[in-house]
Protein backbone atom coordinates (compact mmCIF):
# COMPACT_ATOMS: atom_id res chain seq x y z
CA UNK A 1 0.00 0.00 0.00
CA UNK A 2 1.35 3.41 -0.96
CA UNK A 3 0.29 6.45 1.06
CA UNK A 4 0.61 10.13 0.33
CA UNK A 5 -0.59 13.06 2.39
CA UNK A 6 -0.45 16.78 1.83
CA UNK A 7 1.42 16.78 5.16
CA UNK A 8 4.22 14.28 4.49
CA UNK A 9 4.85 13.67 8.19
CA UNK A 10 1.38 12.09 8.47
CA UNK A 11 2.12 9.65 5.67
CA UNK A 12 5.48 8.84 7.26
CA UNK A 13 3.80 8.21 10.64
CA UNK A 14 1.26 5.84 9.09
CA UNK A 15 4.00 3.91 7.34
CA UNK A 16 5.99 3.71 10.59
CA UNK A 17 2.96 2.25 12.42
CA UNK A 18 2.40 -0.51 9.87
CA UNK A 19 4.04 -3.90 9.62
CA UNK A 20 7.31 -3.75 7.66
CA UNK A 21 6.76 -3.15 3.95
CA UNK A 22 2.95 -3.19 4.16
CA UNK A 23 2.60 0.59 3.93
CA UNK A 24 5.11 2.76 2.11
CA UNK A 25 4.97 6.54 2.30
CA UNK A 26 5.76 8.30 -0.96
CA UNK A 27 6.70 11.94 -1.34
CA UNK A 28 5.06 12.61 -4.69
CA UNK A 29 1.34 12.55 -5.32
CA UNK A 30 1.72 11.08 -8.79
CA UNK A 31 4.07 8.41 -7.39
CA UNK A 32 1.26 7.32 -5.08
CA UNK A 33 -1.32 6.83 -7.84
CA UNK A 34 0.63 5.75 -10.92
CA UNK A 35 0.40 2.11 -11.97
CA UNK A 36 -2.04 0.87 -9.32
CA UNK A 37 -5.52 -0.56 -10.00
CA UNK A 38 -7.19 1.15 -7.01
CA UNK A 39 -6.73 4.58 -5.45
CA UNK A 40 -8.59 5.59 -2.28
CA UNK A 41 -8.73 9.23 -1.23
CA UNK A 42 -10.13 11.05 1.77
CA UNK A 43 -9.71 14.81 1.87
CA UNK A 44 -11.06 17.65 3.98
CA UNK A 45 -13.49 19.38 1.62
CA UNK A 46 -14.58 20.00 -1.96
CA UNK A 47 -11.81 22.47 -2.70
CA UNK A 48 -9.25 19.90 -1.52
CA UNK A 49 -10.55 17.09 -3.76
CA UNK A 50 -10.52 19.37 -6.79
CA UNK A 51 -7.05 20.65 -5.91
CA UNK A 52 -5.46 17.24 -5.28
CA UNK A 53 -7.32 15.05 -7.75
CA UNK A 54 -7.69 17.52 -10.62
CA UNK A 55 -5.38 20.54 -10.29
CA UNK A 56 -2.33 18.66 -8.94
CA UNK A 57 -2.79 15.94 -11.55
CA UNK A 58 -3.59 12.83 -9.51
CA UNK A 59 -6.26 11.64 -11.93
CA UNK A 60 -4.15 12.51 -14.96
CA UNK A 61 -1.37 10.29 -13.53
CA UNK A 62 -3.69 7.29 -13.16
CA UNK A 63 -3.77 4.69 -15.90
CA UNK A 64 -7.03 4.29 -17.83
CA UNK A 65 -9.14 1.67 -16.05
CA UNK A 66 -7.92 2.63 -12.58
CA UNK A 67 -10.67 2.77 -9.95
CA UNK A 68 -10.69 5.89 -7.77
CA UNK A 69 -12.77 5.76 -4.57
CA UNK A 70 -13.09 9.10 -2.81
CA UNK A 71 -14.53 9.04 0.73
CA UNK A 72 -14.44 12.81 1.32
CA UNK A 73 -17.63 14.41 2.63
CA UNK A 74 -18.04 17.12 -0.01
CA UNK A 75 -20.51 19.10 -2.06
CA UNK A 76 -21.91 17.60 -5.25
CA UNK A 77 -20.45 20.30 -7.52
CA UNK A 78 -16.86 19.53 -6.46
CA UNK A 79 -17.47 15.81 -6.89
CA UNK A 80 -18.93 16.41 -10.35
CA UNK A 81 -15.75 18.30 -11.32
CA UNK A 82 -13.69 15.28 -10.25
CA UNK A 83 -16.06 13.02 -12.21
CA UNK A 84 -15.48 15.06 -15.38
CA UNK A 85 -11.72 14.68 -15.00
CA UNK A 86 -12.06 10.96 -14.31
CA UNK A 87 -14.14 10.40 -17.45
CA UNK A 88 -11.63 12.39 -19.52
CA UNK A 89 -8.82 10.04 -18.36
CA UNK A 90 -10.74 6.75 -18.39
CA UNK A 91 -10.71 6.44 -14.60
CA UNK A 92 -13.64 4.70 -12.88
CA UNK A 93 -14.76 7.15 -10.19
CA UNK A 94 -16.62 5.81 -7.17
CA UNK A 95 -18.03 8.28 -4.69
CA UNK A 96 -18.13 7.10 -1.11
CA UNK A 97 -19.31 8.15 2.28
CA UNK A 98 -18.27 6.62 5.58
CA UNK A 99 -20.99 6.40 8.19
CA UNK A 100 -19.58 5.78 11.65
CA UNK A 101 -17.43 7.29 14.36
CA UNK A 102 -13.67 6.70 14.41
CA UNK A 103 -14.18 3.91 16.96
CA UNK A 104 -16.85 2.28 14.79
CA UNK A 105 -14.58 2.47 11.73
CA UNK A 106 -11.63 0.96 13.63
CA UNK A 107 -13.90 -1.89 14.77
CA UNK A 108 -14.96 -2.56 11.16
CA UNK A 109 -18.57 -1.54 11.74
CA UNK A 110 -18.84 1.51 9.49
CA UNK A 111 -21.37 1.72 6.71
CA UNK A 112 -19.81 2.52 3.34
CA UNK A 113 -22.21 4.49 1.14
CA UNK A 114 -21.11 3.96 -2.47
CA UNK A 115 -22.04 5.15 -5.94
CA UNK A 116 -20.20 4.87 -9.22
CA UNK A 117 -19.88 2.80 -12.39
CA UNK A 118 -20.48 -0.96 -12.02
CA UNK A 119 -16.90 -1.85 -13.01
CA UNK A 120 -15.61 0.17 -10.03
CA UNK A 121 -17.55 -1.95 -7.56
CA UNK A 122 -15.77 -5.13 -8.62
CA UNK A 123 -12.31 -3.63 -8.22
CA UNK A 124 -13.09 -1.81 -4.99
CA UNK A 125 -15.03 -4.50 -3.14
CA UNK A 126 -12.22 -6.77 -1.86
CA UNK A 127 -10.07 -3.97 -0.37
CA UNK A 128 -13.11 -2.12 0.99
CA UNK A 129 -14.27 -5.32 2.68
CA UNK A 130 -11.13 -4.96 4.82
CA UNK A 131 -12.57 -1.67 6.09
CA UNK A 132 -16.18 -2.80 6.51
CA UNK A 133 -18.50 -5.58 5.43
CA UNK A 134 -21.35 -3.09 5.08
CA UNK A 135 -21.34 -1.73 1.53
CA UNK A 136 -24.44 0.20 0.51
CA UNK A 137 -24.56 0.70 -3.29
CA UNK A 138 -26.73 3.70 -4.12
CA UNK A 139 -26.31 4.39 -7.83
CA UNK A 140 -23.88 5.43 -10.57
CA UNK A 141 -23.22 9.11 -9.87
CA UNK A 142 -23.53 11.46 -6.88
CA UNK A 143 -26.05 9.43 -4.85
CA UNK A 144 -23.50 8.49 -2.17
CA UNK A 145 -22.56 12.16 -1.71
CA UNK A 146 -26.19 13.18 -1.27
CA UNK A 147 -26.88 10.24 1.07
CA UNK A 148 -23.88 11.10 3.26
CA UNK A 149 -25.00 14.73 3.52
CA UNK A 150 -28.55 13.56 4.33
CA UNK A 151 -27.24 11.18 7.03
CA UNK A 152 -25.24 14.06 8.53
CA UNK A 153 -28.33 16.28 8.44
CA UNK A 154 -30.38 13.68 10.33
CA UNK A 155 -27.55 13.16 12.82
CA UNK A 156 -27.15 16.89 13.40
CA UNK A 157 -30.87 17.54 13.81
CA UNK A 158 -31.16 14.55 16.18
CA UNK A 159 -28.33 15.92 18.32
CA UNK A 160 -30.01 19.33 18.36
CA UNK A 161 -33.34 17.76 19.36
CA UNK A 162 -31.66 15.80 22.16
CA UNK A 163 -30.00 18.98 23.42
CA UNK A 164 -33.38 20.75 23.45
CA UNK A 165 -34.96 17.80 25.30
CA UNK A 166 -32.22 17.95 27.95
CA UNK A 167 -32.74 21.69 28.44
CA UNK A 168 -36.51 21.17 28.74
CA UNK A 169 -36.13 18.32 31.25
CA UNK A 170 -33.50 20.04 33.40
CA UNK A 171 -35.50 23.30 33.44
CA UNK A 172 -38.39 21.30 34.91
CA UNK A 173 -36.15 19.62 37.51
CA UNK A 174 -35.77 16.24 35.78
CA UNK A 175 -32.17 15.07 35.91
CA UNK A 176 -30.31 14.17 32.76
CA UNK A 177 -29.84 10.60 34.04
CA UNK A 178 -33.58 10.15 34.57
CA UNK A 179 -34.34 11.62 31.16
CA UNK A 180 -31.92 9.15 29.53
CA UNK A 181 -33.56 6.26 31.40
CA UNK A 182 -36.95 7.48 30.14
CA UNK A 183 -35.66 7.74 26.56
CA UNK A 184 -34.09 4.26 26.72
CA UNK A 185 -37.41 2.80 27.84
CA UNK A 186 -39.43 4.63 25.19
CA UNK A 187 -40.40 3.69 21.64
CA UNK A 188 -37.29 5.55 20.46
CA UNK A 189 -35.00 2.68 21.48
Amino acid sequence: VRVWNRSSERAQALAAESAPAQVVAVDGLTDAVAGVPLVVSLLTNGAAIVDVLVDQGAIAAMAPGTTLVDFSTVDVASSERVAEEAVAHGVHYMRGGVSGTAAVVRAGGAGLLLSGPPEAFGTAHPPLAEISETHIPLGREEEARVAKLAVNLVLGSTMQSLAEAIVLAEAAGLSRAKLFRALEGSVLF
